[in-house]
């Protein structure tokens, strides 16, 4: 049956169908017939609840036997709520490092607006850290590319978070954000 991280306890572990309910969407792709199926099931260690989600061609509600109706299962697209994947920082101040895995969760789990505000925060944490405090953040930038702390890759890097991070400030909704179809491909 399904197997995932759980969101929760964060083990690797069998989810186990919690009940009979299951929320099928059916839709047309061409000349395809499919389900968007979500049903919840527990976690065998902790015992809290997930939801799966997949697609089908059938209806899991018009089989009886357990192997017929939880079989799409073992096809899951995503499980709610998702887990978000960081990353260790061993050579950085912790605080900088906590921070920076906390951008690449909110990467993973398609937060991509937080994800670019910590990255952001990091490279302000980083000048600080590095004793520069006085100037705008693209002051800053500069000055660590200049004191030799970073090369011209990542100073242009920092340079376009401090760029998104300004864009999405200003925008007042994700919709309205002139980047946001250069960011669909991180997902």
């Amino acid at each position: 049956m399904a197997s995932t991280t759980c969101a929760y306890c964060g083990r690797l572990t069998h989810m186990t169908p919690f009940g009979k309910q299951v929320k099928v969407i059916w839709s047309r792709f061409g000349g395809d017939r499919r389900a968007t199926i979500q049903a919840p099931f527990t976690c065998d260690n902790c015992g809290l609840l997930s939801i799966a989600s997949g697609e089908s061609t059938s209806d899991p509600n018009d089989y009886n036997d357990n192997d017929s109706r939880w079989g799409w299962s073992e096809r899951t697209g995503a499980w709610i709520p998702k887990i978000g994947v960081g990353r260790e920082y061993p050579d950085v101040p912790k605080h900088i490092g906590a921070a920076a895995s906390e951008a690449h969760e909110c990467q993973s789990i398609g937060a991509h607006r937080a994800a670019v505000m910590l990255a952001r925060a990091v490279i302000e944490a980083t000048a600080k850290d590095k004793g520069i405090t006085k100037g705008t953040l693209f002051d800053k930038i500069e000055k660590m590319h200049e004191h030799g702390l970073v090369s011209e890759l990542v100073r242009d890097q920092a340079h376009e978070v401090r760029t998104w991070a300004t864009t999405w400030h200003m925008a007042s909704s994700w919709s309205l954000c002139p980047l946001r179809k250069r960011t669909r491909s991180w997902n």
